[in-house]
């Protein structure tokens, strides 16, 4: 244990390969939340933030729009989840090096010696300017001499272990909404660092769990497209503020300014349509999946069973919310037709395999317990469209028909440091 802890740097170091241009770095003689207030990126937990929900989305917009117009926000008191992480993370640095610390040469934290972060990462994407920064928690050489990045999480929510191992046994990063956050966290820092692999590490209860992730570029790129539309967003409600006659801006107090901007952000376009965002049908495409292929008798009968299935926990869902005691039926059928799916057809009872079967993806688990669980069934994947347009992707005709993004190209919006 000794040996592997010795392998854990004291001093954080520059990730390789990072210009000074590309990275900012932190000074322990300023305080550190006055500094990280400057940095003008969105980070990569606000960007993960975007597709959590209302209340996150909020946030994310509001602290931009604080930003952007050059006012301080009021400071929030970090919440107790917060405070535990911070103290628990040198844990987890410690339990990561001491399952795989055979695996690797040297361990860096991204931290002073008194424990305050040291480098927030923006490199170049393509040659262009990064819209995000990230401040990471470490990385480390593998044996191999290659550069990996780390990211420690200490939660108590042990639900959260059912899909981390979902995505360790087959790369399915949309089961839980937590997790899928925290897979888009990663992929930002690794498109910020530079590096092409991950290791998201959790402490869940007394469960060490690591997850590798490798850096999808694609991925990235869509996610992208959203924080451009964000930051389209965030330059038109600080114009509108800037020329609003109804109310000077500039005369209110912190409550009243805090109180127009929420007003400005939950009635924002690009907050309703994303308040209520349906995460999985769009990055369902990005889910690795093992193709299925059937006889045309088998396959008619499979796929009229899974549209039924479908429509039934619908229709369940909406009478559990009034009419519990009729779901029994319901319930019925679909168990019914979900040991007509599972008979007949040479399908793997595990969440660990996704199928692909026409315009279809679904998974099959027979070992859930609830009912309406056994069987999951994505939407239908999207398929990109590469060609090169003055719209970055075509969202925003799907956000609005009308809507026109004020800047396309994504340089424009990097703020210098």
């Amino acid at each position: 244990m000794s040996n592997t802890v010795a392998k854990i740097k004291s001093v954080g170091k520059r990730l390789p390969y990072v210009g000074a241009q590309q990275c900012f770095r932190f000074t322990k003689s300023i305080e550190f939340n006055l500094q990280r207030d400057n940095l003008k990126r969105i980070g990569a937990s606000e960007v993960a933030n975007i597709f959590t929900g209302e209340r996150d989305l909020a946030q994310v917009m509001t602290t931009r729009l604080y930003k952007a117009f050059g006012k301080q926000q009021q400071e929030k008191e970090e919440t107790l989840g917060m405070k535990k992480g911070k103290l628990l993370e040198n844990l987890g640095f410690e339990e990561f090096i001491r399952l795989h610390g055979d695996e690797i040469q040297a361990l860096y934290k991204n931290k002073y010696s008194n424990g305050i972060d040291k480098y927030n990462y923006f490199k170049k994407i393509d040659g262009a300017d990064n819209l995000v920064g990230a401040t990471i928690d470490g990385w480390f050489i593998n044996n191999c001499g290659e550069a990996e990045l780390l990211e420690i999480k200490c939660s108590d929510k042990t639900y959260l272990s059912d899909a981390i191992r979902t995505y360790n046994n087959n790369g399915n990063f949309l089961v839980s909404r937590y997790f899928f956050k925290y897979y888009i966290q990663v992929q930002m820092q690794l498109a910020c660092t530079g590096l092409n692999k991950a290791n998201l590490f959790f402490l869940v209860g007394d469960t060490p769990i690591n997850c590798l992730i490798n850096r999808n570029n694609a991925f990235v790129a869509k996610i992208l497209e959203y924080v451009l539309l964000l930051e389209n967003e965030i330059i038109s409600l600080r114009q509108f503020m800037e020329h609003d006659r109804e109310v000077n801006v500039y005369g209110l107090n912190e409550d009243e300014l805090a109180c127009y901007i929420e007003q400005l952000v939950t009635g924002s376009n690009f907050y309703s349509k994303l308040a209520d965002f349906d995460y999985v049908s769009e990055f369902v495409e990005f889910v690795e999946c093992v193709k299925l292929e059937l006889e045309e008798t088998s396959a008619i009968c499979l796929e009229a069973n899974i549209e039924k299935i479908s429509e039934l926990k619908a229709c369940l869902k909406e009478y559990e919310r009034e009419h519990i005691r009729v779901t029994k039926p319901i319930k019925d059928d679909i168990k019914r037709l979900l040991e007509v799916v599972n008979t007949q057809n040479p399908l793997i009872e595990s969440e660990s395999v996704a199928y692909r079967f026409g315009e279809k993806i679904f998974s099959l688990n027979m070992s859930k317990r609830a009912i309406a669980d056994k069987l999951t069934l994505y939407s239908k994947p999207k398929i990109l469209d590469t060609t090169p347009t003055e719209d970055v992707s075509g969202i925003s005709r799907w956000l609005n028909l009308d809507y026109s993004p004020i800047i396309t190209d994504v340089s424009n919006l990097a703020f210098a440091n």
